[in-house]
């Protein structure tokens, strides 16, 4: 790594962004607690909404009105793009809305954080119908933080998740891959781009041309996964909570889980983005940003409020701001969600 390249990093790893686990004492750092009058005022956006006769998928600002509590979500779309990278909206309560109602809060809402809704597979911000009996937690951890554990103690593995030769398979029919790096700096921000499931060949596509992953581009992927741990967030999310985090700036994961005799965990996630406060992607990143985002992407879009009778399993996963295209077993010009 030059000595330039050390410099940029560094200058980029710097900022609010750059936080530990520790960091934060409790939850009330990071959560946006709805109250009465907050519930109140989405009831009300809600009736006014439907009174349109308008299909839920068309919920924006403008037709779904939040007058004080919209404020207070706009400055959670700062907090995202610019300060901590992400925030907690609890108080919704996952029970006393229909599953329609759900979806039109949920998306309205949303709609304060984002204007666009990217096509997407797995990944993105969560909503929680049903808790898990044990387990199920989410981990954050910031990219600032662990990447900068890497320059100090591992500083060829920084250098090799910087370099763009990651083979990174964007659809199934004929392993369609090109060559990214997993993480880059950009207008003077440190980005990730990071999902090990999309790197090199997926199991599901059999024979393929896409290159595996070298011996140090895994040991990179092991040492930047165990930076994460040693200071990663835990956050317990209760039932209804919205999680809204920045994909470029965080990495995520979940532990295992054990459902209940009663009902077991359910997610809906979104992909969003802010076309005033959305950071810039780099030519290096742009087409799996563009599958999700462009103008030919999915047109119908599916949100499963309730798990779906024959859940689908998907042939490829999306993670950290990357979508993985799926190819239709059908038509190779269609794109299917799962």
């Amino acid at each position: 790594m030059s000595k330039d390249m050390i410099s940029e990093v560094q200058a980029a790893i710097k900022g609010p962004l750059a936080w530990s686990g520790a960091d934060f004492e409790d939850g009330e750092a990071y959560t946006l607690q709805l109250h009465d009058e907050d519930i109140e005022e989405i009831n009300a956006a809600l009736q006014s909404f439907k009174a349109l006769g308008l299909d839920g998928d068309e919920v924006d600002q403008d037709n779904f009105r939040l007058p004080s509590l919209g404020a207070r979500l706009a400055q959670c779309a700062q907090d995202i793009h610019d300060q901590r990278g992400f925030f907690v909206l609890r108080g919704l309560g996952g029970s006393r809305y229909s599953v329609e109602d759900s979806t039109t809060i949920y998306l309205g809402i949303a709609s304060y954080i984002a204007d666009k809704r990217g096509v997407q597979d797995r990944e993105g911000n969560v909503l929680f119908r049903h808790m898990a009996e044990k387990g199920g937690y989410t981990y954050l951890s910031s990219v600032s933080t662990a990447f900068n554990e890497l320059l100090s103690e591992a500083p060829w593995a920084a250098n090799a998740l910087l370099t763009a030769d990651w083979p990174v398979q964007i659809s199934g029919r004929g392993a369609k891959s090109y060559l990214a790096p997993a993480f880059t700096t950009h207008d003077g921000r440190l980005m990730a781009s990071m999902d090990p499931n999309r790197f090199g060949p997926h199991p599901s596509s059999g024979p393929t041309d896409v290159p595996p992953l070298t011996a140090t581009q895994l040991s990179a992927l092991e040492r930047i996964s165990k930076a994460a741990y040693r200071s990663e967030l835990r956050l317990h999310l209760k039932m209804g909570d919205l999680l809204f985090f920045n994909n470029w700036a965080l990495l995520h994961r979940r532990d295992s889980y054990t459902d209940s005799d009663e009902t077991s965990r359910h997610m809906v996630r979104l992909w969003l983005r802010n076309s005033k406060l959305g950071w810039s992607v780099p030519k290096s990143m742009l087409p799996p940003w563009y599958a999700a985002y462009g103008d030919d992407g999915v047109r119908n879009r599916l949100y499963p409020l309730m798990p779906m009778p024959d859940y689908k399993v998907p042939k490829y996963t999306a993670g950290s701001a990357a979508f993985v295209i799926e190819d239709s077993d059908a038509s190779e010009d269609e794109n299917t969600l799962p």
